[in-house]
């Protein structure tokens, strides 16, 4: 019985290779096989970073920019930090406070 022996085309380099059996190799040699995994590996990192990259971005902040809080700041006679603080400090809720004279 023969065995037929196909041409086929390296699908990583174009070379011409002959083939025999059942013919179902697409790459010239180990090589070639090899780099194209590789290439396979790098273009799948590549789009998994982009898309992590995207899922990560939520577009431009909400709420007031840098610049107005600022302004409202030295408006309200504080600094940057102070003014945040009081912000926070308003939605925060306060324990009990102690009178200065009722101290020990």
């Amino acid at each position: 019985m023969e065995k037929k022996i196909r041409v086929k085309e390296c699908a990583m380099c174009g070379k011409v290779f002959a083939v025999s059996g059942r013919g179902n190799r697409c790459y010239c040699g180990a090589g070639c096989r090899r780099e194209k995994i590789l290439q396979a590996s790098r273009e799948y990192y590549r789009a998994a970073v982009q898309r992590k990259a995207e899922e990560a971005y939520a577009g431009p902040p909400s709420g007031p920019a840098l610049a107005e809080l600022n302004q409202k700041a030295r408006d309200a006679g504080m600094t940057y930090g102070k003014y945040m603080l009081s912000l926070q400090m308003k939605d925060a809720p306060h324990p009990e406070r102690i009178p200065d004279g009722a101290r020990e």
